[in-house]
């Protein structure tokens, strides 16, 4: 052979390799060298909601309803349009401008989906929101939430969080807004409207509620406090609370959350012995 010819003594393999360890450059004494790990490239949100985005039935393409900024696939920025370009040509709806001329965009600033639920955020609105107001919105919120639950089916279970505080209204525009809600099978699981006008009247709503809401996703927040409900009405509420069979939750145990003060009771110290005489923890 070659080797036999030029005089030099034939390679032997190295013990460690004969052995079937690792060769010298991954022995102890050496720093092993780090692997190079491929990552896929990331994929931006609004490409990965398009991937995993159903696409819609055949008649609801051909109706072609309309579609709130909050739920388009493309911003303005990445459509290279500038938001401004058409902005004389946008009629707003009658029903949505004041008397002196503001349009009241009911759009992203009022309805949003996030952190798995329906968030309805129409708190210290200016000026104040008031039953006329309050109506007037159910009504658009009416015709969008069949696009809602299109786009979001599990806010079926999840339910909405209804943020109204620090406006005017009364029991009318509460009356019109659960009964859009119970219409699309969206639960209310939180009802913030502390520092409105609510009395008595709207008890019997929250009554009937408390009662037939779902079993699975009821109520876990009423917050209705500096309003104008009586003695009677906190008294119908405990017991309501405490007799429909919801509170505590049999898993979690968790009570519901109701919050009373500052209304117009006269003996609030009486309303809660009453309730705990009759055997509800309150």
């Amino acid at each position: 052979s070659e080797s036999k010819s030029d005089g030099a003594p034939p390679e032997t393999p190295d013990k460690a390799e004969k052995d079937g360890a690792f060769p010298e450059f991954m022995s102890l004494g050496a720093p092993k060298p780090k692997a190079k790990l491929a990552f896929p490239a990331s994929l931006p949100l609004k490409q990965l909601a398009k991937v995993l985005q159903v696409p819609p039935a055949p008649e609801a393409q051909a109706a072609k309803p309309w579609t709130p900024t909050w739920l388009a696939e493309e911003s303005a920025a990445e459509a290279h349009v500038d938001p401004m370009a058409h902005a004389t040509d946008m009629v707003p709806e009658p029903d949505l401008v004041q008397d002196f001329g503001e349009v009241l965009s009911w759009d992203e600033r009022c309805v949003v989906v996030k952190q798995g639920q329906v968030h309805i955020e129409l708190q210290r609105r200016k000026p104040s929101m008031d039953n006329t107001a309050l109506l007037r919105f159910c009504d658009w919120l009416d015709e969008q939430m069949p696009l809602v639950v299109q786009h979001f089916p599990y806010v079926k279970k999840s339910g909405a969080y209804v943020d109204l505080s620090d406006n005017e209204i009364g029991t009318d525009g509460l009356d019109k807004l659960f009964q859009v809600l119970r219409d699309h099978r969206v639960p209310c699981v939180v009802l913030k409207a502390y520092r409105n006008s609510v009395d008595d009247s709207f008890v019997d709503t929250l009554v009937e509620y408390l009662y037939t809401q779902p079993e699975a996703f009821p109520m876990h927040g009423i917050h209705i406090s500096h309003n104008n409900i009586s003695d009677k009405g906190a008294s119908r509420l405990i017991r309501a609370a405490a007799q429909c069979g919801h509170y505590p939750r049999l898993t979690t145990r968790l009570p519901l959350w109701l919050r009373l003060e500052v209304n117009s009771l006269e003996n609030p110290q009486k309303v809660i012995k009453d309730a705990n005489d009759e055997g509800y923890k309150v």
